[in-house]
């Protein structure tokens, strides 16, 4: 696969600029940001993967379906979490840059990925089901992160929308 370079913007409300989150614990809000941001990556290799043609097996007279599949659910959710390492972090508070934030860019993506591969590890079988079910992408967001999850939305307070892939090259056109 080839790289695409993304823009990972995130808005975050910290009262004060001087957090410090060690690996794996992250609080709520970070918690619904990074949900958003695993359900956005796995709905835009899903579309990737189906958009792939001659994807089904023959094995004789049958032939296996590649949509919807457990080989496919493997190829989409397993990359997912190393991609958090990739992203470039905008940290912002009350929408302004945060120089103290900013230096802990390293360890609040290594807790954004340790975050991922417990959820994955835990809700794997979940996601996969769901995943082929919900047809349009931003279902899946809301189904993970507001319905199942309970990280973001009404009931929590925190938003998922300022949470958002975008590439920084608008003319790559190569995978993650």
């Amino acid at each position: 696969m080839g790289t695409w370079w993304l823009l990972l913007s995130l808005m975050l409300s910290f009262s004060s600029g001087s957090v410090r989150l060690p690996p794996a614990q992250i609080g709520n809000e970070l918690k619904c940001k990074a949900c958003s941001i695993l359900a956005q990556g796995v709905s835009r290799v899903l579309a990737e993967e189906r958009a792939r043609p001659n994807q089904d097996y023959n094995l004789g007279n049958r032939i296996i379906k590649w949509d919807g599949s457990e080989a496919m659910a493997m190829a989409v959710l397993q990359p997912q979490c190393a991609y958090f390492e990739r992203y470039q972090l905008q940290m912002h508070v009350r929408g302004a840059p945060n120089r103290a934030l900013d230096e802990q860019k390293e360890l609040i993506q290594r807790s954004m990925r340790n975050w991922c591969e417990i959820t994955l590890e835990e809700h794997e079988d979940a996601m996969s089901s769901q995943m082929f079910k919900l047809a349009d992408p931003a279902e899946f967001e809301r189904w993970l992160c507001h319905e199942f999850l309970k990280l973001c939305g009404r009931a929590t307070g925190f938003s998922s929308s300022e949470a958002v892939l975008k590439k920084t090259d608008p003319n790559d056109n190569t995978e993650l």
